[in-house]
């Protein structure tokens, strides 16, 4: 009988896992990476070197394919400073390799990313992730809530896979 009633946390756990939200994006590995999510779609902005990083956050979305697969880049905008794809919300996530691509991409973009310093004026136009807030941050998970009558523009929600302010053994306070 005590073996049944293991049954009911377990279907909690599943209940819970099923309605959970998906990200609109994850983003991380140095600031090299990116997956995004547009609805059902799913698109990838990573170099082959990231390939390890990119299969585990498609798991974590429940996709089993692999990150080369050209589906994955079928919505990607590629040029030699950085890529771009439709992210959950109507918007643009934008993955700026220079801090030239940032400059001009500034103000343009729903969220802005990369493994470069952006500017204040950048940050005051919008979502940027930037490397500083990437070093302290590690991974990075976006979600997207939607807008309210007074602010139509959805807003984003930030999960981070360390607490900015803290400090772990292998990941001092910076």
């Amino acid at each position: 009988r005590l073996a049944w009633l293991a049954l009911l946390p377990l279907g909690g756990g599943v209940a819970l896992a099923a309605t959970a939200p998906l990200p609109a994006a994850l983003f991380g590995a140095n600031g090299y990476a990116a997956l995004v999510r547009d609805g059902d779609r799913l698109t990838v902005l990573a170099q082959r070197s990231d390939a390890f990083v990119v299969q585990q956050w498609l798991l974590a979305m429940g996709d089993r394919r692999k990150p080369d697969d050209a589906e994955l880049a079928a919505r990607r905008l590629c040029d030699r400073e950085g890529c771009s794809a439709p992210v959950e919300g109507g918007g643009v996530f934008m993955l700026d390799k220079t801090a030239n691509a940032a400059e001009e991409d500034c103000g343009r973009v729903s969220v802005l990313a990369g493994p470069v310093p952006i500017g204040a004026r950048c940050a005051a136009l919008g979502l940027t992730l930037d490397r500083e807030f990437i070093r302290a941050a590690g991974s990075i998970a976006l979600y997207v809530e939607p807008g309210t009558g007074s602010e139509p523009r959805p807003r984003w929600r930030l999960v981070t896979a360390r607490d900015p302010q803290g400090s772990r053994p292998w990941a001092p306070d910076r």
